[in-house]
């Protein structure tokens, strides 16, 4: 995220082509933990990750990554480039409120 306010939440949705790449885990980034958030994330869907942050205290306001996505290239895909999507995102400050984002 770049310039960002207090984060308290956030949930997204990340699409990926799954005939190409197998999601194997979501990993929090540091800052996360350094402030008593938690990640919980599922793989279950093929092609989908859903991804989920909260806890007692927000995340200052600014930049920088909320989590790591890791992925492994199937055998079989073809060479090329193979984009994320976020379909969907809920971001919510310390007040509670729900913040506007743009994803680039």
């Amino acid at each position: 995220m770049r310039g960002a306010p207090t984060v308290a939440g956030a949930s997204f949705t990340v699409a990926y082509e799954p005939s190409a790449l197998e999601a194997k885990v979501v990993n929090a980034a540091p800052r996360l933990s350094d402030r008593g958030l938690s990640l919980v994330s599922t793989l279950d869907t093929e092609g989908i990750i859903r991804i989920a942050i909260a806890g007692a205290k927000a995340l200052p306001a600014g930049d920088g990554a909320l989590c790591d996505l890791v992925f492994d290239v199937l055998p079989e895909a073809e060479k090329g480039n193979y984009p994320l999507y976020i379909l969907r995102s809920t971001i919510v400050n310390a007040s509670g409120s729900l913040v506007q984002m743009a994803c680039l």
